[in-house]
Formats: C-alpha cells, structure tokens, sequence
C-alpha cells in the first residue's frame, strides 16, 4: 500500500467508499449463511413444521 500521506482527500473518500461496499457486500453473506445454517437446524425444521401445519390443512 502507497503511504497515506501521498494520497489526496478525493483519493482518500473513493478507497473509504469501496471499503464499506465491500464490507455490506460480507455482512449480507454472512447473515445469509447464518440464516440457511440456522434454517436446517432440526428445531428450526420442526418450529417451522410446526407453525405450518394449519395452512397445509392437517391442523385444527
């Protein structure tokens, strides 16, 4: 990496807004793979059998 005190402030601004794209860009992957790991866990699959039942037409 260059040294910072060769950079300008417009210079400066665009390596700041590419980091925090790339940094939303991880987050949503992230709790993307928190939420499939979190979805096939076996209480999540019985949760969601569970509250599903009664529009499948087996529940009361």
């Amino acid at each position: 990496m260059e040294e910072l005190r060769d950079w300008d402030g417009k210079r400066l601004q665009e390596r700041e807004q590419a980091i925090r794209h790339t940094s939303l860009e991880l987050a949503g992957q992230c709790i993307a793979l928190l939420l499939n790991t979190l979805s096939q866990a076996p209480l999540a699959q019985q949760q969601a059998h569970k509250r599903t039942e009664s529009s499948r037409g087996f529940g009361s």
